[in-house]
């Protein structure tokens, strides 16, 4: 999807958010990955975050989002939409995220947070 194919209004905004890539496992030798990346802007469906390495187009992801006013990370579950190489910065990629309607997330305070902050939606 074009980043400017957007259906709702966004807000700029460099916050910090973790992106869970591996979960760990119950065997006590699988690790889970979390990368540490920086969010451009963000809207009600969806976020565009900055990576440094290449995320695979379809993965659904857990992403824990850092607000700078809010006390406690906001839960939620992404799918990647698009990955594309930076123009500006070597090994950095620029991401899309579309936000899942996830029974164990925090969708409905992002929502919330969202409409609060005048970020239109549906």
């Amino acid at each position: 999807m074009p980043e400017n194919s957007r259906r709702h209004q966004r807000l700029g905004l460099a916050g910090t958010i973790f992106i869970e890539l591996v979960s760990s496992g119950v065997e006590e030798d699988q690790a889970s990955e979390v990368v540490l990346c920086k969010t451009i802007d963000i809207s009600h469906s969806g976020l565009l975050v900055w990576v440094n390495q290449q995320l695979t187009v379809g993965a659904i992801l857990q992403i824990g989002v850092e607000l700078p006013w809010e006390e406690s990370t906001v839960y939620l579950t992404g799918e990647v939409k698009w990955c594309r190489r930076d123009r500006y910065i070597e090994g950095r990629w620029r991401v899309g995220f579309a936000l899942l309607d996830a029974s164990d997330s925090d969708i409905d305070r992002w929502r919330t947070l969202m409409t609060e902050m005048g970020i239109q939606g549906n």
